[in-house]
C-alpha cells in the first residue's frame, strides 16, 4: 500500500527496501538507495522519513537510517498496513506523524500513538483502488478455493511444528473434504514463496497433491480473479478480497489483538 501512495504523492521518494518487497520500488518506478548512502542524498533543507511496519528490519534498516539522519532537518512517518499488535511491535517508539490507509487503523493507532506531535492521519488507498479497476476487468469465476497462508500468529491455536503450525493443515484438509470437487489454490505468503509446502506438511496431507494446487503467481489479484471463494486466517489478504467483493471466510476467530475488519467463520460455508 505505500509503494503507490509514494508514487501519486511523493515520486521523488529515495527507497531502503528489503524482503520480499524489495523489488516493489523499482516495479512503482521509485529511486531505490542503500543504507549508507542516505545521508549523501538528503541534499534538501527538509526531509520526510517513512518507516515501514515490519519489525525484523528495524535492528538492520530503520535503526541504521535513523542514524545517518542524525542532524539532518527530517521528521519520522510510521507506516502501518494492518491491524495487530501495534503496542508490543513498536514498543518506545514515538513518530512525529503515522500514516494509514483504512478507518480501523486510524481507530487503533490513534490510541497507541496519541504521544506522536502530528497525529494520525488516513491517507488515500491507491493500492485498493486500483487493485478494485483492475478485478472487475480481469475477473472471470472458476471452481476454485483460494486458501491464503500467513506468517503463524496470535490466530494460531495449535501446536508449532517448525515453525509453522498444524492450524494450516487441519483447515486445508477440512476444505478438501468438504469441497471434494473443487481444486483448491494454496497462496504462500511472500515470505515462504520457496518452500514445498507439501513437504514441510506431509505429516497432515499425504495424498492432496491432486485437489491442492501451489500458487505461483507473484500478484495476489492474479489468484483472486479465478477464486469461487477465499479462506484464511485474519489478514489483509481478506479485507483486500471482501473489498472486491468476494466471499471471504477466516478460519479461525480473532482475538484481543485484533482491531481490525472482522470476517465470515468458515464455519458458515454451506
Amino acid at each position: 500500500m505505500l509503494y503507490p501512495y509514494l508514487k501519486v504523492e511523493f515520486p521523488e521518494t529515495l527507497c531502503i527496501a528489503t524482503g520480499p518487497s524489495g523489488h516493489l520500488p523499482t516495479q512503482y518506478g521509485l529511486k531505490e538507495i542503500e543504507i549508507g548512502d542516505v545521508s549523501h542524498n538528503m541534499n534538501i533543507e527538509e526531509n520526510t522519513v517513512f518507516l515501514g511496519s515490519t519489525p525484523s528490519n528495524f535492528e538492520s534498516v530503520v535503526v541504521p537510517t535513523l542514524k545517518n539522519l542524525e542532524g539532518l532537518p527530517s521528521q519520522s512517518v510510521l507506516v502501518l498496513d494492518n491491524w495487530v499488535n501495534y503496542e508490543s511491535r513498536f514498543v518506545g517508539l514515538i513518530p512525529d506523524s503515522v500514516i494509514v490507509f483504512d478507518e480501523h487503523a486510524h481507530k487503533y493507532a490513534s490510541q497507541v500513538f496519541h504521544k506522536s506531535p502530528n497525529g494520525v492521519t488516513q491517507v488515500k488507498n491507491y493500492f485498493l483502488e486500483d487493485c478494485k479497476k483492475r478485478f472487475q476487468d480481469e475477473f472471470q469465476p472458476k471452481d476454485r478455493i483460494l486458501f491464503i497462508e500467513v506468517p503463524f500468529n496470535s490466530f494460531t491455536n495449535y501446536t508449532f511444528l517448525e515453525g509453522n503450525s498444524f492450524c494450516i493443515c487441519n483447515h486445508l484438509v477440512r476444505l478438501c473434504k468438504q469441497f471434494h470437487n473443487m481444486q483448491i489454490v494454496y497462496r504462500r505468503h511472500p515470505s515462504g514463496v520457496n518452500i514445498d509446502c507439501f513437504e514441510r506438511f506431509k505429516i497432515d496431507f499425504p495424498n492432496l497433491r491432486q485437489q491442492v494446487v501451489l500458487s505461483e503467481n507473484l500478484e495476489i489479484l492474479d489468484d483472486f480473479v479465478n477464486a469461487e471463494f477465499v479462506v484464511g486466517l485474519p489478514s489483509y489478504a481478506l479485507f483486500l478480497g471482501q473489498s472486491l467483493g468476494l466471499q471471504v471466510f477466516s478460519a479461525e476467530g480473532t482475538n484481543d489483538n485484533w482491531h481490525g475488519p472482522l470476517f465470515e467463520p468458515l464455519s458458515s460455508i454451506a
